[in-house]
């Protein structure tokens, strides 16, 4: 009942962020998640649905950053492997400079969301620097990465496998951000970060950040490992893992049918989606 009583929290959660759309939404989720007695769904497929199409269509997010910025080189697995397998830390700065003292990677990374390939969600981008990205990472434990806002914009739950990430409110406002740790330890702990506030999400857990404020925000993280990782939490559970997996998860709710668990996979947004209805209201944000 616990585990139920959390993914029907979640499923209120992605009502919020998800576009509403005709058959799913938050009051739809609140009335209809509360069932312990039908059938499983049929099997379906292990594809991966996305709403890029729908993405595709929408404005453009009201992000802080260089619109210009140069491109940052793309990743070269040449390159990644050869620094993977180098003898030693001189060698590896050794295969960042040629012969005649050349750079043949960059040392330095631009986080302007222009400089980094893919397009933003609706609620803005992240721009990661990690050994794949900025291969003069290689080796020193460490990545970066910079998360730019939109107004109304979460940074929706979701984990790094091998890394504590700190994250810092760069800008003038407030983001909040939260955490829940593990099973044993299941409170959500959550603060509302101010310019030059930070907050640690220590390895593994469940985390987000959230802008709830009118105005684009920027916030900078900072990762243990080289190589975090993300796990989108909502993103992965409802579209990528079996249906028959979900339905036993959420403990076989009665009105949840092959149909709208379909449109329900559909209406999940990116990584980056627009945050709470209050926020759209007040922003003249249309949903």
């Amino acid at each position: 009942m616990r585990q139920a009583a959390i993914f029907a929290s979640l499923l209120v959660t992605i009502a919020y962020s998800a576009p509403q759309n005709e058959g799913w939404t938050h009051e739809w989720a609140r009335s209809n998640l509360i069932s312990s007695s039908t059938p499983p769904l049929p099997p379906r497929p292990m594809d991966t649905l996305s709403s890029s199409s729908a993405a595709a269509s929408a404005p453009t997010p009201q992000l802080l950053g260089n619109p210009n910025a140069k491109l940052n080189l793309p990743p070269n697995a040449k390159l990644s492997a050869d620094l993977l397998t180098a003898s030693s830390a001189s060698a590896r700065m050794q295969v960042l400079k040629d012969a005649e003292g050349n750079n043949t990677a960059d040392f330095k990374f631009d986080l302007n969301p222009s400089a980094n390939p893919g397009a933003p969600g609706l609620g803005g981008k992240l721009s990661l620097a990690n050994r794949a990205t900025f291969p003069a990472l290689t080796g020193l434990g460490t990545a970066f990465a910079g998360l730019f806002f939109a107004p109304c914009g979460l940074n929706t739950p979701h984990i790094h496998p091998r890394a504590t990430e700190v994250f810092t409110l760069v800008t003038e406002g407030t983001i909040t951000a939260g955490f829940v740790y593990e099973n044993t330890f299941s409170m959500e702990i959550s603060e509302n970060l101010t310019q030059f506030q930070g907050m640690a999400f220590p390895q593994g857990s469940i985390h987000w950040q959230l802008n709830n404020e009118c105005t684009p925000q920027v916030g900078i993280a900072g990762f243990s490992d080289e190589d975090p990782g993300a796990s989108s939490v909502a993103q992965n559970f409802f579209q990528n893992t079996r249906d028959d997996i979900v339905q036993a998860s959420l403990g076989f709710p009665a009105q949840i049918t092959a149909e709208n668990f379909k449109q329900l996979e559909q209406n999940i947004p990116r990584a980056f989606a627009l945050g709470i209805k209050d926020c759209y209201a007040r922003c003249g944000i249309a949903q």
